[in-house]
Order: structure tokens, then C-alpha cells, then sequence
């Protein structure tokens, strides 16, 4: 699992994902808990562990009622975390490409799709729409590269 460095604090996926989630305004403990279930935790524990590591960061707070909401630091947190992010989603990338292409299947086998394994419409309409902006910028950057035929 990597770990991203904002400001001499390292923080892991988990904690990005509830400040990235956290950045549309504050949510319940509990409803924060069942879409994370969906980014990757396997446990309340680990739902838990994270959120409690960010109270006392000062990157969010915690209310008696259980909302949760950004402070000052984890807006500003938020801020960084796209650049910082960026090369090591890159290089998870690299890894994944080289891990399907190297398992794609074998005569008489079949490749099932992410597309195939989701089963929420909303989430298979946002999978659409993040696929079709990849493929966008895919065709942008070859508009700027030309085939040199070689001999």
C-alpha cells in the first residue's frame, strides 16, 4: 500500500479516500463508513483506525451527533493530494496493465471485464463516464504524435 507525504505526515489510501470523499461537505460517521465499504475497507476497524489517525491529525472533525467534516488542514490537505498522487497512480497503472496483459486468457478461457463485476447502475454509469474522459484524453495526446514508419 503506498503512502503519500503532505506536509511531513504520511497518509495512506484510506485516509485520501475519506478526505477526497470528505471534500463535498460533512457526512454521517456511519454513511461515510458504507461508501468506503466500496472503495477498498475491509473492516470498521480499518474505517475506524483511519478516521480516528485524521482526527487527531487535524485534518477533520468528529461531532457528538457523528458528523464528520473537514478543518482548515484537510482542505488544504486536499489541495496537494492530486500532484502527489499522480506518479504513483502512474506507476499502479504500469503494474496493472502488465499484470492483465500478462493474464489475459488462454484459448478456451475468458477475461471478465471490471464493467462485468459491478452491479450498482450508478456506479457502472460512473465507471462509464471515467472511462470515456481516459479515452478522451488518450485521443487528445495521440493528436500530438505522429507514426514514423520504419524500414
Amino acid at each position: 500500500m503506498f503512502k503519500v507525504k503532505i506536509g511531513g505526515e504520511k497518509l495512506n489510501p484510506h485516509q485520501i479516500a475519506i478526505l477526497l470523499k470528505l471534500r463535498s461537505g460533512g457526512e454521517k460517521a456511519s454513511n461515510l463508513l458504507r461508501e468506503m465499504y466500496r472503495f477498498g475497507f475491509e473492516s470498521k476497524s480499518s474505517f475506524y483506525t483511519s478516521l480516528t489517525e485524521l482526527k487527531e491529525r487535524g485534518y477533520i472533525e468528529v461531532d457528538e451527533e457523528g458528523w464528520v467534516k473537514l478543518t482548515e488542514k484537510g482542505v488544504e490537505a486536499i489541495s496537494k493530494i492530486p500532484n502527489l498522487i499522480e506518479p504513483k497512480i502512474k506507476s499502479i497503472m504500469k503494474y496493472i496493465s502488465f499484470i492483465m496483459e500478462s493474464s489475459k486468457p488462454r484459448e478456451g478461457e475468458r477475461y471478465i471485464s471490471i464493467a462485468e463485476e459491478i452491479e450498482d447502475v450508478s456506479e457502472l454509469e460512473e465507471y462509464k463516464r471515467f472511462l470515456e474522459e481516459e479515452l478522451r484524453k488518450v485521443e487528445e495526446k495521440l493528436k500530438g504524435w505522429r507514426r514514423v514508419e520504419v524500414e
